[in-house]
């Protein structure tokens, strides 16, 4: 008896297998009984438990025929397929209609990409991920060429695609961003359909993967999200978008995995030499985009970061609103980085020690870092020794003194190295985090010498300028004109202002901004500078506290490096080599000084008008002076002599 319902029951399976297989229009006869008889031999009677290994088995069921010619084996190989997707259409109508149904795609094609949709419970094109196109790659790779393999993941990237569209035209207000979900993130498939449009050509397709199913640190992916969002948002140029920043975001990502890096704005000595270590020699022509980016992720995160990152190890200053005299707008100090300092002790108190100067000090910007690079040696010194900043005394600094000594550098870089250690211990003893210096600073001063270079532009050279000049930009002409006429310092001449130039009692004058020395002065001008300035600021538009000058950007100042640059090279296309003369812009502002002394102004009022706090200072910028006294005292005792 159990042995006739067991027959019963295999009828019954075969005849619910053969009306399942009914569905399906495009396989029949011979092809269709080889299919059925496999499957009865696999106990397999309803369609709906044919399996990947099952579809294997079959693959080599038909390679293994020797029943089947080479073509018919060719044909049979995934017959099975069509049986399965037929039985599986009416139970998913998107997938049916959007897909195996769309005549914009080649019939193999979209059977086989719906298939593999409903054979994993995808209901709509919408919902693909990354997940499911890198199970359909390997998927692919076992039943079709690698040149088929390459079309039909394509087919299955335009699909998804074109749902983003669908989706973007639904909501049109609406901002497409990437979110960290904790899968795997493919840029791809950017929620966004131009953005994501914009890479379906791009050939190695891993280099959009970020994997953040195997970082070990949620923080840096929330970061690298971040930073994306922002690359793509920004940068609108691909190609800039791809050599500078996917590509080098991509590498640096699969870095921090590979690392265990924990925080992107907490990488220290170790991380960050690692990174470049892994990168020199083994990027080409891209080596310095791609040790950049982390500069330029850290600069991204620190200044978005909803509070303050001053554990981060390196702070990007554009965060601050400094007073407008604290920063120098022409060379603005964009980043302190601290990573360099290994001791971990060491670097947060050096960490407090700047913020302390940056947030309750007055002082200028420029200054507070010329102080951070004296301190930071000294703190890589106690690095090299084993020093604990908290212990520091007498015996510290006599090691600092003698290694400061050792190098060839001037008494006066020698002194300000010392007493920018001093100014830091000081601190350190105050907020109780190192006891008292019971020496001073003073103690260990060299004496200084200042020696004196005669800096100023021969009226030669001066004429070699102004007709190199001839054919060159016209706001290069008008920066040289105002150097030369004024003698101020070159940064000064970049951040002119609009309102800056005015005129009293036909007497003209403009007002600079001394940054370095935190203050701002009016000084007479020639009347034609005047006028040919104040044309030049109404012809271009500017107005009030507008930068004359700027970059290309028409709002920030000018650099003065940049100036320099075109400097030189408006010499050097007039035929004007270095070697002949090397332009300098701090030479003209000795010219002033000079002529100032010259003409029998004391030097009090040229210290005034150059700005100066102290006589020496000014002294220094008056040029030839050891010949003028030598002439005086030969003309004085001449005069003595002819009257014998």
């Amino acid at each position: 008896m159990s042995a006739v319902r067991s027959i019963l029951k295999k009828k019954d399976g075969r005849e619910e297998l053969k009306e399942q297989m009914d569905k399906c229009p495009t396989v029949c006869g011979r092809q269709r009984d080889f299919v059925m008889s496999f499957l009865v031999r696999e106990g397999i009677f309803s369609l709906e438990s044919v399996t990947d290994e099952i579809k294997h088995r079959y693959r080599m069921h038909v390679k293994n025929s020797q029943e089947l010619s080479g073509a018919q084996k060719r044909t049979y190989l995934n017959s099975i397929e069509p049986f399965v997707m037929y039985f599986l259409m009416d139970d998913y109508p998107e997938i049916r209609d959007g897909v195996i149904l769309n005549g914009d795609l080649d019939r193999c094609m979209r059977n086989k990409i719906g298939l593999f949709l409903m054979e994993n419970g995808i209901g709509g094109i919408d919902r693909i991920e990354y997940g499911h196109r890198e199970k359909f790659e390997q998927y692919l790779y076992l039943t079709v060429s690698e040149k088929k393999a390459a079309e039909y993941l394509k087919g299955m990237d335009k699909l998804k695609l074109k749902a983003i569209k669908e989706e973007n035209g639904s909501k049109p207000f609406v901002q497409h961003e990437l979110k960290y979900d904790g899968k795997k993130l493919f840029l791809c498939y950017h929620p966004d359909y131009d953005t994501a449009m914009s890479m379906y050509y791009w050939q190695d397709k891993s280099e959009l993967v970020y994997d953040f199913t195997a970082a070990a640190s949620e923080t840096v992916c929330r970061q690298m999200v971040d930073v994306l969002n922002w690359v793509f948002c920004e940068q609108k140029n691909l190609k800039l978008r791809h050599d500078m920043y996917l590509l080098p975001l991509n590498r640096f990502f699969r870095y921090c995995i590979g690392h265990k890096i924990t925080d992107i704005e907490l990488m220290d000595a170790e991380d960050m030499l690692g990174y470049r270590e892994s990168i020199v020699g083994h990027a080409g022509t891209k080596e310095n985009e791609y040790i950049q980016i982390v500069n330029i992720a850290q600069r991204f995160l620190f200044c978005n970061d909803r509070k303050t990152r001053w554990d981060a190890s390196s702070w990007f200053l554009e965060r601050f609103d400094f007073k407008h005299d604290r920063m120098n707008p022409a060379r603005p100090v964009s980043r302190l980085s601290f990573w360099q300092v290994r001791d971990n002790e060491n670097r947060e108190m050096f960490k407090a020690y700047v913020r302390y100067e940056l947030g309750l000090t007055n002082m200028a910007v420029e200054n507070i870092r010329a102080q951070y690079y004296e301190v930071k040696e000294f703190l890589l010194f106690c690095d090299t020794e084993g020093i604990k900043v908290c212990g520091i005394g007498r015996d510290v600094m006599d090691a600092y003194a003698d290694y400061l000594g050792k190098k060839e550098i001037l008494p006066q870089t020698f002194n300000k190295g010392i007493v920018s250690v001093f100014r830091f211990w000081n601190y350190l003893s105050v907020t109780g985090r190192a006891e008292k210096p019971k020496v001073t600073g003073s103690y260990y001063l060299k004496k200084c010498r200042n020696s004196h270079h005669d800096l100023s532009v021969s009226e030669e050279d001066k004429n070699k300028v102004v007709d190199a000049l001839v054919d060159a930009p016209e706001h290069l002409r008008l920066m040289f004109l105002n150097l030369w006429a004024t003698g101020s310092r070159i940064n000064e001449i970049c951040t002119i202002k609009a309102d800056a130039y005015s005129l009293e009692n036909g007497k003209a004058f403009m007002r600079i901004c001394q940054y370095k020395m935190k203050k701002e002065k009016v000084i007479p001008i020639p009347i034609e500078l005047y006028r040919v300035m104040t044309e030049y600021i109404e012809r271009i538009g500017k107005k009030n506290d507008e930068f004359v000058f700027t970059k290309r950007d028409g709002v920030r100042a000018y650099d003065p490096g940049t100036f320099s640059k075109q400097m030189k090279q408006a010499l050097e296309s007039a035929g004007v080599s270095r070697e002949e003369y090397n332009f300098r812009a701090h030479g003209y502002r000795h010219g002033v000084g000079t002529r100032l002394y010259m003409a029998g102004v004391a030097v009090q009022v040229i210290r005034d008008y150059m700005g100066h706090n102290d006589e020496n200072m000014t002294k220094q910028y008056i040029d030839h002076a050891d010949r003028l006294v030598m002439d005086a005292s030969r003309e004085y005792f001449e005069k003595i002599g002819n009257k014998g």
